[in-house]
C-alpha cells in the first residue's frame, strides 16, 4: 500500500469528520492511557461488531478512522445494547472492547449461540439489566457476579444445570428469570438476594421439597415454578 496516499486519505477523513467527536475520542484514549493506534483499532472492532454481529480484526487506518468517528456517538453514548436484531448473523463471541460502552445500562443478546462473556464486562459497573435468553449457555458466566448494580437478570431457556456462587453477590437483583433450564436445586445463599421480587423457575426439574425450601428462603418474593 502507498503510505503517502494512505496518509492523505486519513487527513481527508479527519478534516471531514465531526471535530467534536474526534476530540472526545482522543481524550478518551488519553484518559485510558492507551496508544491512539490501539484505541482506533479497538473502537473499529467494537463498532463493526455492534453493527454486524461479526468479528473484524483487520482494516486500514483510513477505515478505522472512518468507522470510529462516523459512529463515535453511536458507540460511546449507548445506554441500551440489544444484539437481538443482528439476524441473520450469528453472534458467537462478545469482544473485550465492550468495556468502552461506559454508559451502558442494558445489555441484551437473545437467541444467539454465545458460550461465554469477556472479563471486561465487569468494567461496566452501571449495568442494571442483562438478558441472555435462549443463548445455548451451558453455564452462567462468572463475570456476571461482578455486576453488583444489576436489578434484572434473564437467563431463561438455556441449558443451565447449576448456578455459580458469584451470582449471590447480586444483592440488588429484583427480577431473576431462570425458567426452562435444567436446575434441580438452588443454594441457600439465594436468601442473600433480599431485594428479589420475582423469581421464575418454571420448567426446571425441581422436587416439591426444593420448591418449598426456596419459598422459605425468599418469603417476600413471588416464586414461579
Amino acid at each position: 500500500m502507498d503510505t503517502t496516499l494512505e496518509k492523505e486519505s486519513c487527513m481527508r477523513l479527519l478534516q471531514s469528520a465531526q471535530l467534536e467527536s474526534i476530540q472526545v475520542g482522543l481524550e478518551t484514549a488519553q484518559s485510558l492511557s492507551i496508544d491512539i493506534g490501539e484505541f482506533l483499532a479497538d473502537m473499529e472492532i467494537l463498532y463493526h461488531w455492534m453493527t454486524t454481529g461479526q468479528e473484524r480484526t483487520e482494516s486500514t487506518l483510513a477505515e478505522k478512522i472512518l468507522r470510529v468517528y462516523s459512529g463515535w456517538e453511536y458507540v460511546h453514548s449507548r445506554e441500551v445494547l440489544d444484539m437481538t436484531h443482528t439476524s441473520p448473523y450469528e453472534i458467537h463471541t462478545v469482544p473485550g472492547q465492550i468495556r468502552y460502552l461506559t454508559h451502558l445500562r442494558e445489555f441484551i443478546i437473545v437467541g444467539q449461540p454465545i458460550t461465554d462473556l469477556p472479563d471486561e464486562l465487569a468494567q461496566l459497573t452501571g449495568l442494571q439489566k442483562v438478558d441472555l435468553y435462549n443463548c445455548q449457555l451451558g453455564h452462567v458466566p462468572k463475570v456476571l457476579g461482578s455486576l453488583t448494580q444489576l436489578k434484572e437478570l434473564r437467563l431463561g431457556s438455556n441449558a443451565l444445570k447449576e448456578l455459580p456462587d458469584e451470582i449471590w453477590n447480586l444483592t440488588q437483583l429484583e427480577l431473576l428469570h431462570l425458567y426452562s433450564n435444567q436446575l434441580t436445586e438452588i443454594s441457600p445463599q439465594i436468601a442473600r438476594l433480599v431485594h428479589l421480587k420475582k423469581l421464575d423457575l418454571t420448567g426446571n426439574p425441581m422436587s416439591a421439597q426444593m420448591v418449598a425450601q426456596i419459598r422459605e428462603w425468599l418469603p417476600g418474593c413471588k416464586v414461579r415454578i
